[in-house]
């Protein structure tokens, strides 16, 4: 699966102390993030990538991935998903 963030998707931010705070005017929602969901979505709003290559851009140690240690990446990224903030590209 391959992740992005929507180019034309106005996202406000503001941080205040450890959490950060976005903004979606598309559903007029705001959202509570962690640093890990913000360098995610910096990632996704450069262009499409899948999970190996966020990975990849985090720093994660590629040749210890296992189902395991992807789980909570994984789990992320729908919840993103789930909150409009990226979409799966559709082949």
């Amino acid at each position: 699966m391959v992740w992005f963030v929507p180019p034309d998707m106005p996202l406000i931010w503001e941080q205040f102390e450890d959490a950060f705070f976005l903004f979606n005017p598309f559903s007029n929602e705001t959202h509570v993030l962690n640093e890990l969901a913000v360098e995610i979505l910096q990632i996704l709003r450069t262009g499409p990538a899948s999970l190996p290559e966020i990975l990849d851009h985090l720093g994660v140690e590629m040749n210890h991935v296992t189902d395991d240690t992807t789980l909570p990446y994984r789990k992320l990224l729908q919840e993103l998903d789930r909150f409009g903030l990226i979409l799966p590209v559709v082949p």
